[in-house]
C-alpha cells in the first residue's frame, strides 16, 4: 500500500520508496562507522633479541591467528535479527490486539502500526546489542593477538 503523499506528488517517489532509501542510508552508516580493533597502536618489544624481520613475521602470524576469533559481521547480524524480530513481533501484537470480529482493514492497520513500532524498537535494541557483540568480538581478537605474541617472547603494551 505505497502511496504518494500530496507534498511528494511531483517527485515520482512513493512514501515506501523514501522510507526504504532512509533505511538503506541508516544501515550503510551503521556498517561504515562500526570500528575495528587495530594492533598498529600496540608497542611490541622483543624480549629474546628477535630481529626486525622476525618481529614483523610474528606480528603477521599472530594477527592471522587472532583474526579467527573476530566476527566482523557481529554488529550487522545482531542488528538485522533484532530489526526483523521487532517487526514480526510488533505485527503479531498488532494482529492480536483487536477483538475478534474486527474488520480485516482495521486488523491490517493494527498489524502495520505494530510492525512499524516493532521495527523502531528492534532498531534501537539491535544497535545496543550489536555494539556490545562487536566490542566482545574485537576484545577477543586483541586478547588472542597479545597472548600469541607473549607466547613467542614479546612484551606488548598499549
Amino acid at each position: 500500500m505505497c502511496r504518494r503523499p500530496r507534498s511528494w506528488r511531483g517527485s515520482g517517489i512513493t512514501h515506501c520508496g523514501r522510507l526504504s532509501r532512509l533505511a538503506c542510508g541508516v544501515f550503510a552508516i551503521s556498517v561504515a562507522t562500526s570500528a575495528c580493533a587495530s594492533t598498529n597502536s600496540l608497542t611490541v618489544t622483543p624480549l629474546q633479541g628477535q630481529e626486525e624481520e622476525q618481529v614483523a613475521r610474528d606480528r603477521a602470524q599472530c594477527d592471522a591467528i587472532a583474526a579467527q576469533a573476530r566476527d566482523r559481521w557481529a554488529f550487522v547480524k545482531t542488528k538485522v535479527i533484532a530489526f526483523i524480530g521487532g517487526g514480526v513481533a510488533g505485527a503479531a501484537f498488532g494482529v492480536a490486539l483487536p477483538p475478534f470480529g474486527t474488520p480485516a482493514a482495521v486488523v491490517l492497520c493494527a498489524a502495520a502500526v505494530g510492525a512499524a513500532v516493532g521495527f523502531v524498537l528492534g532498531e534501537i535494541v539491535g544497535t545496543v546489542a550489536g555494539a556490545e557483540e562487536h566490542r566482545k568480538s574485537e576484545s577477543a581478537y586483541l586478547d588472542r593477538y597479545v597472548r600469541c605474541l607473549n607466547e613467542r617472547g614479546y612484551q606488548v603494551k598499549p
